[in-house]
């Protein structure tokens, strides 16, 4: 069975001038039990299509919810201003899919991020390791599209088995529940920001709730293994430029830099990036900090009018800190 939500979809594709479709992350995750879109944009003149597919193709039953490959998913959309959620729930029989317009599935929203929770038909959260999904979007305001795959977490607690081992009602990335995320995230390589080039990234915090301002400590490193070094700090959420996250990112810098002679003959300056979690502080004070605070992201790049999108890496080392988020 396979459903789509397209209204307004036409119209819209109609008005703008995109110059580039970006060619999706080659380096996909296997199915999860939990997807995190990193990033959805539904404002004036932005369209986000999220699809999601059950991989499910076996007609046994799951030994602990007793159906048949049934996932029922709950999305759990973040307003990344207000922070407020929507929830929905979507059930997908074996071998289906959905899309929907997220400015549709959640009309309260203009932008911010979503998690899908797969849900036994019979209970709760459960391990049922078969989602995979992606994101489409327009942004008229920066005059691309660009899509990414939703960053995927296998659950670990047994095929069909409720997750929620410790009954906080949340998804803990703990080594138990569902996989640590690693241990820093990677931006594998960028321009040197600056006339006619500009990248974005969207970073979705780990470290509890929305209260938590998460601190990133970043590495970046120009194309001949100069360290410079940078620091931000974003709440639950953040979609900023690169330059945002330090000017140690824009050609202007880099190019007063010692780089790399053989560089090319386009005097385009280069590097790549680490960021690791510094610390998370409650904002109203309630909790203690996290050190060391988990995040998982995404890079959107546009070059000469040309547009691309992709998950960051992530280090195979696990972070320490679990991981959680409140669904």
């Amino acid at each position: 069975m396979h459903r789509l939500v397209l209204t307004a979809l036409a119209g819209l594709a109609m008005t703008l001038f995109v110059p580039a479709l970006a060619q999706a992350d080659g380096a996909r995750r296997a199915p999860g039990s939990l997807l995190i879109y990193p990033v959805y944009l539904s404002g004036s003149g932005s369209m986000t299509l999220i699809s999601i597919t059950n991989t499910h193709n076996d007609p046994g039953f799951e030994p602990a919810s007793n159906q048949s490959g049934v996932v029922n998913v709950h999305f759990v959309y973040i307003d990344g201003t207000t922070w407020d959620e929507t929830n929905r729930f979507e059930s997908l029989t074996p071998n289906d899919t959905l899309t929907v317009v997220a400015s549709e599935h959640n009309s309260g929203s203009a932008s911010g991020f979503l998690y899908c929770v797969a849900f036994s038909p019979t209970g709760g959260a459960a391990d049922l390791d078969y989602l995979v999904g992606d994101s489409y979007m327009i942004d008229s305001e920066e005059n691309i599209l660009f899509g990414m795959p939703a960053v995927a977490f296998c659950a670990l607690t047994g095929n069909g088995n409720p997750t929620d081992v410790n009954g906080n009602g949340n998804a803990d990335f703990d080594g138990v529940e569902y996989e640590r995320a690693g241990d820093q995230q990677i931006i594998s390589s960028f321009i040197g920001q600056g006339l006619l080039v500009e990248s974005f990234v969207a970073l979705v915090s780990l470290a509890g709730n929305a209260d938590y301002l998460t601190e990133i400590d970043l590495l970046v490193y120009n194309d001949n293994e100069q360290i410079f070094s940078s620091h931000f700090s974003f709440r639950c959420w953040a979609y900023v430029s690169l330059t945002t996250l330090g000017g140690v990112f824009k050609h202007s810098f880099l190019n007063s830099t010692n780089t790399d002679p053989d560089g090319g003959p386009m005097s385009m300056t280069t590097g790549w990036a680490r960021l690791d979690g510094d610390r998370a502080v409650d904002t109203v004070g309630n909790e203690n900090p996290v050190n060391d605070p988990p995040f998982v992201g995404a890079q959107i790049r546009t070059v000469f009018g040309f547009g691309a999108a992709h998950l960051l890496r992530q280090t195979a080392q696990e972070n320490p800190t679990a991981g959680v988020l409140d669904f």
